[in-house]
């Protein structure tokens, strides 16, 4: 059994605390085991790892150009921010096609949230029209949450 094999299994007997999840495996097959799984995903755990830091970074340097915010040159040549498929740039050096990537960024981002907001209305109104008062109690099959690939596609 593999790492994620052991995940899912927890999963399928319904425990949904992900730390419940890991004393659960580590319980059943031992702290050898274990450690052999995660040496074998080291590299992508410290990859996601530094995804979500490098996410934080890029949310709170996004802050310093607030847009409104007057910017003196000496601030520009310093103040960086992201810009999908490149990186890190000095603001001062950002190009229209820099910009226009962040904005198409910024609309699938968009995008994204108002296919989840949709499917909750959609959701809520078939609670309404089955007359019950919670999710759990619906008699229909959900619609399908959007996954961003169907988003892709528009």
């Amino acid at each position: 059994m593999t790492l994620d094999e052991a995940i899912a299994q927890q999963i399928e007997l319904g425990e949904m605390d992900p730390l419940t999840i890991a004393r659960n495996i580590e319980k059943l097959y031992g702290n050898e085991w274990l450690t052999g799984e995660l040496s074998s995903l080291a590299e992508s755990l410290v990859a996601g790892i530094a995804r979500q830091r490098l996410g934080s970074v890029r949310r709170s340097a996004e802050v310093a150009l607030r847009p409104g915010d007057a910017m003196s040159q000496a601030e520009m040549k310093v103040a960086k921010v992201w810009v999908p498929n490149e990186g890190w740039k000095v603001a001062a050096n950002l190009t229209q096609d820099d910009l226009l990537a962040k904005a198409a960024w910024y609309e699938r981002l968009a995008g994204a949230a108002l296919a989840r907001a949709d499917w909750c209305r959609e959701v809520a109104g078939m609670i309404a029209s089955e007359g019950v008062t919670k999710l759990g109690r619906l008699k229909r099959p959900l619609p399908p949450l959007p996954d961003g690939r169907e988003l892709e596609a528009a």
